[in-house]
């Protein structure tokens, strides 16, 4: 029968992200791992100590606890997202290509699988499968810098700098807290012989919040991972004939 149960709202779940938000990392992964003892199935505690493990670089833990996730929910599309995330740190691309395109396959419009996809793409030079990944994952993300970052990333492979500038200062307005976007500009700017905004980005850049990143031909990528707090709209994607276009770069950047 059907569960309308919310997973994540068992209350050692609820009180282990109730630590992690305010601070208190080791209670709240203590709690997770309470909750995988009380009850092996449930994934969402393997879910969360992944992402945990994921944000101290700790890959191979972070693999263990999402082939869990996906053992226990195989329909779940962040689990493969994140595993994908996992395998392209271990330095396996095709893994990570086959996680994320099944992601999207159980989920086509998760972003952060889009994303990460966009990645892939790039990596093999396919820079026009890699735009189309991130025009869709902008049309359901548009408040997200990742996919603005990478596009600006996959238009400067390309050669348009200018384009790709656009996108890069976007990525900032959205959220000035990572870093990546910044040394992107920087990146631009050294390269146009403009050193003084060179310097003042990557200024910028270092007292970010947020130093997490993917190196490609001296610029830096965004590798999101999936949390199943699923606030994207579902209705937001809709190609017609002539192609999804939800950005103007003609315009100045915001």
């Amino acid at each position: 029968m059907f569960s309308s149960i919310d997973p994540f709202d068992a209350p050692l779940i609820r009180l282990g992200r109730a630590y992690v938000a305010s601070g208190s990392k080791a209670e709240g992964l203590a709690a997770y791992r309470r909750a995988v003892e009380e009850d092996p199935e449930a994934y969402p505690a393997y879910l969360l100590l992944g992402l945990e493990a994921c944000a101290q670089g700790e890959w191979e833990e972070g693999f263990r606890r999402f082939v869990a996730v996906v053992e226990r929910a195989p329909a779940l599309a962040e689990g493969y997202q994140n595993l994908g995330v996992v395998y392209w740190h271990l330095s396996d691309p095709a893994s990570a290509l086959r996680c994320w395109e099944k992601a999207l396959s159980l989920k086509p419009r998760c972003p952060e699988a889009l994303v990460n996809l966009s990645i892939a793409h790039m990596d093999a030079q396919r820079y026009d499968e890699a735009r189309a990944c991130l025009e869709r994952a902008i049309a359901v993300w548009p408040h997200a810098a990742a996919p603005y970052n990478n596009l600006g990333v996959s238009l400067a492979l390309a050669g348009q700098a200018h384009e790709a500038a656009t996108c890069f200062e976007r990525a900032v307005a959205r959220d000035a807290g990572f870093a990546a976007p910044l040394r992107n500009l920087a990146h631009l700017y050294w390269h146009k012989g403009q050193q003084h905004e060179a310097q003042h980005c990557l200024n910028q850049a270092t007292v970010a919040r947020r130093q997490e990143a993917v190196a490609m031909a001296g610029f830096q990528l965004l590798m999101p991972l999936a949390s199943c707090d699923d606030d994207a709209p579902q209705d937001a994607y809709e190609p017609d004939e002539g192609g999804l276009r939800v950005y103007d770069l003609d315009v100045e950047p915001v």
